[in-house]
């Protein structure tokens, strides 16, 4: 299971905008919020980073996730999303919303794909 620093590193924007340097969502809520947020705004980027090395630090060689640590990122956006979607439901013109619902129906989808290639994956099938 991935830990918290691994779900906050994954939503910074130097681990999830290629090119980006920045990214502090561990400082505090407001940039956690903004993190989620500016990953939320490109989820077709979510399969890709999965697969990508992530960034913890400058003093610590980057790391790839293992599939069940992948698995927990996507069960997280899902929770994340849906926090999100609860305490912005009064948005009155809708666009927040339709942002959060893109979002959870590309990690939904995702998360169906990946379960279906890990099943292929241990049952020999490649």
């Amino acid at each position: 299971m991935p830990r918290l620093i691994d779900y906050i590193d994954f939503i910074n924007e130097k681990n999830f905008l290629a090119g980006s340097k920045g990214g502090h969502s561990q400082d505090n809520l407001d940039e956690f919020c903004t993190s989620m947020l500016h990953s939320l705004m490109f989820p077709e980027l979510i399969r890709t980073n999965l697969h990508s090395p992530l960034e913890i630090d400058n003093t610590r060689p980057s790391l790839y996730l293992s599939n069940e640590e992948k698995m927990e990122i996507l069960v997280f956006y899902r929770k994340m999303i849906k926090s999100f979607t609860t305490v912005i439901g009064s948005d009155k013109s809708g666009h927040l919303i339709k942002l959060l619902e893109t979002a959870l129906f590309s990690v939904n989808d995702l998360k169906e794909n990946f379960i279906e290639v890990a099943n292929l994956d241990t049952s020999g099938n490649h």
